[in-house]
């Protein structure tokens, strides 16, 4: 069984943060895929007062060994004040697919 893969899931209202999200994790070796979807409406708390915003969602593909700089790289380059940066444990994946994901995601290329 394949387990060292994850999902690094966040969420934010700007599109052109989302893609500039997408692009860092994919240029500096951090997700071997980035997906943005568009029409997400998120409910929330936020100072008391329950809000309501259109959003995208936002999975990187990547490793357990690379998720920590992942979830940094997000952590700097988000707008929120509080993102959430979620990262979920895969249990299994397909072996083409794990090999291509090992292969994509790489910690030798330059930050």
């Amino acid at each position: 069984m394949n387990t060292d893969g994850c999902i690094v899931t966040t969420s934010i209202d700007d599109e052109v943060i989302a893609e500039k999200l997408a692009r860092l994790a994919i240029d500096l070796g951090l997700a071997g895929c980035v997906q943005v979807v568009p029409g997400m409406k998120s409910f929330y708390e936020w100072q008391g007062k329950v809000e309501k915003s259109a959003e995208f969602l936002v999975q990187f593909k990547t490793l357990h060994s690379r998720y920590k700089d992942l979830m940094e790289m997000i952590s700097k380059n988000h707008s929120y004040d509080v993102p959430e940066i979620i990262m979920s444990r895969i249990e299994d994946i397909d072996k083409t697919y794990h090999s291509w994901l090992k292969a994509a995601v790489h910690s030798d290329r330059p930050r």
